[in-house]
């Protein structure tokens, strides 16, 4: 279902509109195409005609992929700035190292936190027992790097 007027990022990769991404985003947080029309002023129809053609141009199947690539995208941003955060700080003021630790720890915690919410968003984690391990590792990770 390849359409002329479709836009193409640097990569070739199909972009999306404005308005697919703003519905992406919310099924993507979980919202029903009903609420998706009332928040943001549109018909239910829009809102599925929409996601019909984003599925296309992501050469997807259904909301659940869409939520998948949606949080994959999260995550991947947390990652880079995370990584591309990491620098050689031998030469570096000691206020720009301060800043810059600060920028890490708070992307790491970040990070533990996307992690846990995929993981709640796609039901991975089941047992109460499994919850409370994760809640305990989340809470290590802000306690080590607020102890840091």
């Amino acid at each position: 279902m390849a359409n002329s007027n479709w836009q193409c990022d640097q990569d070739g990769r199909l972009e999306l509109t404005s308005q697919e991404e703003k519905i992406a985003m919310l099924v993507a947080r979980g919202y029903s195409n009903r609420k998706i029309a009332e928040l943001i002023g549109v018909s239910q129809k829009t809102v599925s005609k929409s996601l019909r053609t984003s599925y296309s141009k992501l050469n997807i199947n259904n909301r659940t992929e869409l939520m998948l690539v949606k949080l994959g995208e999260t995550s991947s941003l947390l990652e880079w700035r995370y990584y591309s955060s990491l620098v050689n700080l031998d030469f570096a003021s000691p206020r720009y190292k301060k800043a810059t630790r600060n920028k890490q720890k708070c992307l790491r915690i970040a990070l533990e936190i996307n992690h846990l919410k995929y993981k709640c968003r796609f039901n991975l984690v089941s047992l109460k027992s499994e919850w409370l391990g994760e809640l305990d590792k989340l809470m290590e990770t802000i306690i080590k790097e607020l102890g840091e």
